[in-house]
């Protein structure tokens, strides 16, 4: 949930149903063009709250559909609002660029993050015709001293980095029929650049020693890379692209 600062914030909070997963599981088996990714119905029965760190929970999430909404839908508007505003601000002001940059943040340690991140870059991307550039920003988990009992978190991780990999290759499109029906072909990558943070440096110290560390490093690096250092950053990048 946003936090309240003095003079407020423009964060939109788009809630999420991942109730009848199962249904939802029925209904995209139906729709969609490739349902081999789909979670089997006992999986997600199973997964408890949120995703349960399933991935391919993560993904239904954002793809389906049930009592409660439409939440494919639902990002998609919250996409479009965003940046109506965005471009309502630089229709008013003509020192400001007309082609806006988008950053996507997120976890990919757990199946919500990790399991839409793809989507969501190629969703923008879809969204905003116009866009300059789109960046990841993601989490990743600290460097292990033991994985018994973190499977999943460096599963999660490892998973999503395998996917961007994937997709960052030429010669791999990016083809799905979203729920709306719309069939979306892209031969790019979806992200210009992604950035990974974690509780460790190259050397793992000095060490991220919390969360809201971790958040800070975060804002930094976006707070630079929307004041122009990320041109400066992006010159001292081997094959950056």
């Amino acid at each position: 949930r946003p936090a309240g600062t003095p003079i407020g914030n423009d964060i939109t909070r788009v809630y999420i149903s991942l109730d009848n997963m199962a249904e939802m599981i029925t209904e995209l088996k139906n729709s969609c063009n490739n349902s081999s990714w789909l979670p089997d119905t006992g999986v997600v029965l199973a997964a408890g709250l949120g995703a349960g760190g399933i991935r391919s929970c993560g993904r239904l999430a954002m793809w389906g559909r049930n009592q409660k909404g439409d939440n494919f839908g639902n990002v998609i508007n919250a996409i479009t609002n965003a940046y109506a505003k965005v471009m309502h601000v630089s229709n008013n002001d003509k020192n400001l660029a007309q082609q806006p940059s988008v950053f996507v943040t997120g976890s990919l340690t757990g199946g919500t993050g990790a399991g839409i991140f793809i989507d969501m870059g190629y969703l923008v991307r879809h969204i905003i015709q116009n866009i300059k550039d789109i960046y990841g920003l993601f989490l990743l988990p600290k460097e292990p001293t033991v994985i018994r009992g973190f499977e999943v978190m460096y599963g999660n991780a490892y998973g999503a980095i395998k996917d961007l990999e994937h997709y960052n290759r030429v010669e791999n499109r990016y083809s799905e029929k979203w729920p709306n029906g719309f069939t979306k072909s892209e031969q790019v990558p979806p992200y210009e650049l992604v950035q990974f943070i974690s509780q460790d440096y190259q050397d793992g110290s000095p060490a991220i020693s919390s969360l809201s560390g971790l958040y800070k490093m975060a804002g930094l690096y976006l707070f630079l890379n929307v004041a122009g250092i990320y041109e400066k950053r992006r010159e001292r990048l081997v094959d950056a692209a």
